[in-house]
């Protein structure tokens, strides 16, 4: 019985599927040919997928599916379509959308294709299509993209500005890539992109608004910490300072030399102190998105050395910058003692000054109710009580500006 099965199973007389009512080793056979071959497909591995099927005499739909997408999204729409109607019992596709792939408009015609291929190759197909989708945004050749590290793919994907780019394409991108991500060398990439966004061509710095920053931190994944330790590494006195969080035991180590000039001189002459605040709040982004304690610990001390450096330079705006986007005032209030004790308290009341000008008595008074009174009004309020509690002048302020009864 088992010489017989063995016989059938390598009979050149049959080219086509067998029929679901087969019997013996043979038919047993199919439902892991199919599965092997989808996994080869999702691996990338047409080729080894397809000496499999013909080793086999195994015609596999999914198989003429996705050599008829590799081929259609590589450009050759025709010898992809004579392929196609050549293949075993494949649904036709639409004329209209053949028509339209023929003038130029091919993702239509990726779309129907991919519709037709079983579950099994939803991952291959998902890749194509992003892949597709990431050669038309760069402007690269679909072959190309393929064989273009994810990194350089990332970073042509978030240039110019990242916040305007297409973050759930890149997301897309490292999520369906078929080899190993390296997250050190991704985080390298999206700090030195996040770094050159913050410094425009005029010479102005722009900074990032939270759900900005929540967006482009999110692209590693759980791998958040990473971001946060390269991301501070674009920080001259923070690679040299003892309490980084780093290698090992949480420090960041400085990522390996690049071929970019502008990056190494950069990081020798230092970033402007406005890069340098928006780079450490991204960190700190980075750091509670991964739910590093430790980290958020050691980039605070670090930002209680800065905030002195701040001062010196007579930069008070970057400690109210600092104080609306981290809101970790328990370990923050000393900058309330700096601008208190320079008389520029009044930096800090502004934003919420003209706030309540904007939104109106309706809004002032929703934010009156208990509960919704902005924690930073409430941390400064209790800040004076403390240190300043016979400055009635300074809480009447800061009452009115938050509309505080």
């Amino acid at each position: 019985g088992g010489g017989g099965g063995g016989g059938g199973g390598t009979s050149t007389a049959s080219t086509t599927a067998l029929v679901s009512d087969q019997r013996g080793p043979r038919s047993e056979l199919l439902p892991y040919l199919d599965t092997a071959i989808s996994s080869l497909i999702n691996c990338d591995e047409i080729s080894w997928a397809r000496q499999l099927a013909e080793g086999f005499e195994f015609q596999s739909a999914d198989l003429k599916l996705a050599m008829a997408l590799e081929t259609v999204a590589s450009g050759q729409l025709q010898e992809a379509l004579c392929d196609f109607l050549a293949g075993p019992h494949l649904p036709p596709i639409d004329p209209a959308i053949v028509e339209a792939a023929q003038e130029g408009d091919v993702e239509q015609l990726l779309r129907a294709l991919s519709a037709q291929c079983s579950p099994g190759i939803s991952l291959f197909c998902r890749r194509r299509m992003v892949c597709f989708t990431v050669s038309r945004t760069i402007g690269m050749d679909y072959s190309t993209v393929s064989q273009i590290d994810v990194g350089e793919l990332l970073d042509r994907l978030l240039s110019p500005q990242p916040h305007l780019s297409d973050i759930a394409l890149c997301r897309s991108l490292l999520s369906c890539y078929p080899r190993p991500l390296n997250k050190v060398a991704l985080a390298e990439v999206l700090a030195n992109r996040f770094v050159r966004s913050t410094v425009g061509p005029d010479g102005t710095h722009r900074e990032w608004a939270e759900h900005d920053l929540d967006e482009f931190v999110s692209l590693l994944g759980s791998s958040q910490e990473k971001l946060g330790n390269a991301a501070l590494c674009q920080i001259p006195d923070f690679r040299s300072a003892d309490g980084g969080c780093g290698a090992g035991e949480g420090r960041p180590t400085p990522p390996p030399p690049r071929h970019s000039t502008e990056d190494d001189t950069s990081k020798k002459e230092g970033l402007p102190l406005e890069c340098e605040v928006e780079v450490l709040i991204m960190a700190y982004h980075a750091y509670v998105q991964a739910c590093s304690e430790r980290c958020i610990g050691e980039l605070l001390r670090f930002l209680r050395a800065r905030a002195v450096v701040y001062v010196e330079e007579r930069r008070f705006a970057l400690l109210v910058r600092l104080l609306g986007a981290i809101p970790e005032y328990h370990a923050m209030e000393y900058m309330f003692g700096h601008l208190v004790n320079h008389g520029k308290l009044g930096l800090l009341l502004a934003p919420g000054r003209c706030s309540a000008a904007k939104k109106g008595p309706a809004a002032a008074a929703a934010a009156a109710t208990p509960g919704a009174m902005p924690a930073l009004a409430i941390a400064l309020v209790r800040y004076l009580q403390e240190h300043f509690p016979r400055n009635l002048e300074l809480r009447v302020q800061v009452h009115q500006c938050f509309s505080m009864d």
